[in-house]
């Protein structure tokens, strides 16, 4: 199959349609270059911003939040507290699948800035064991107080039941 079949397959189609114009079996990641496409597209066709397409805009302001790595759970409360004085309303911090570590970071960090601060924890995939992070860790970093995690497991969450399936 080449790659350009999936887009001669959009020639002439009503670009307005765009849940029922990408295939979903086509190539791994056409259909989400694709569909910013023709998003793009029909936000100019109606000459409306995107956001209007996508349920309107849902903010007037972009938040930041400040990313630390902590080296220990003093080093972790110092930080997040001089983020907080300094007037952040969300901290990302880095977490390395060393639950015991981390979550003592996170508890450190939870104890020093106020319930308010959203707080989100990075692992760039650190967590090898897809079934022990889901049964398990991930229910310890939500009691201890973590709002967001991003990236934690090496693999997905399909991984987990492909592997339960196989293993049960």
């Amino acid at each position: 199959e080449s790659l350009l079949d999936p887009i001669s397959a959009l020639l002439g189609k009503n670009a307005v349609k765009l849940d029922t114009l990408l295939n979903p079996d086509g190539p791994n990641g056409f259909n989400e270059l694709a569909s910013q496409a023709l998003h793009d597209l029909v936000s100019r066709i109606l000459g409306v911003p995107l956001h209007v397409l996508l349920g309107g805009a849902a903010r007037t302001r972009i938040p930041v939040m400040p990313c630390m790595f902590p080296e220990s759970p003093q080093d972790a409360a110092k930080i997040a507290a001089r983020f907080v004085e300094q007037g952040y309303q969300a901290i990302k911090f880095k977490v390395y699948g060393t639950t015991d570590e981390d979550l003592a970071n996170l508890r450190a960090i939870r104890a020093a800035i106020p319930a308010a601060i959203t707080l989100q924890a990075d692992a760039n995939r650190g967590y090898k064991d897809v079934r022990a992070f889901t049964d398990t860790h991930l229910a310890a970093y939500a009691a201890a107080g973590l709002d967001i995690f991003e990236d934690p497991i090496d693999g997905t969450l399909a991984d987990d039941i492909n592997r339960s399936v196989i293993q049960d």
